[in-house]
């Protein structure tokens, strides 16, 4: 049976603050062709993955969507048809796990330390059951294969500097 999507609750969200408006305008060149505009979650957002289990998407969270190049943004928005599992998935590779809510509505840590093929997995998944569009789906998580450790090995490194500390 397919799910209903008219119902998916959407998150609360604002954007988070230009950084390049007082800077030269050669700065200014170079940041509009590559920045990407980043969102912050402004009420805990909650959904349910689809194999059932609730998770909860922390009010400040950070994140930028799909992280789609900007020579491809004329055919794959980072805030389109991949913007929720981008949500889900940039808070999986930040911290390696979600936060899950039982029944009773106490948190947890859904799946900790299950690394960046699992949460690439999920992504996929997700999209999946939010959009419809199996095969930009696809696309979208071969290129997290291939790409994604960038993000991935970014956030680890950020993880060991502040453990250190």
């Amino acid at each position: 049976m397919e799910e209903d999507r008219s119902t998916i609750s959407m998150p609360i969200i604002t954007p988070v603050k230009y950084l390049a408006g007082g800077c030269n305008p050669f700065k200014r060149l170079w940041y509009w062709m590559t920045y990407t505009r980043h969102w912050r979650i402004m009420s805990d957002w909650y959904y349910i993955l689809p194999n059932g289990v609730k998770v909860k998407i922390p009010s400040g969270f950070i994140f930028d969507g799909a992280s789609v190049p900007r020579f491809f943004r004329n055919l794959l928005s980072p805030t389109g048809i991949l913007f929720l599992a981008a949500i889900l998935h940039d808070y999986a590779y930040k911290y390696d796990k979600l936060v899950g809510v039982n029944a009773d509505g106490t948190l947890f840590d859904y799946m900790p330390n299950a690394g960046r093929a699992f949460w690439d997995k999920i992504f996929k998944e997700v999209a999946d059951a939010t959009n419809g569009m199996i095969y930009i789906n696809k696309v979208a998580w071969f290129v997290l294969r291939v790409g994604g450790f960038v993000a991935w090995n970014r956030h680890r490194k950020i993880i060991e500097i502040c453990s250190k500390n």
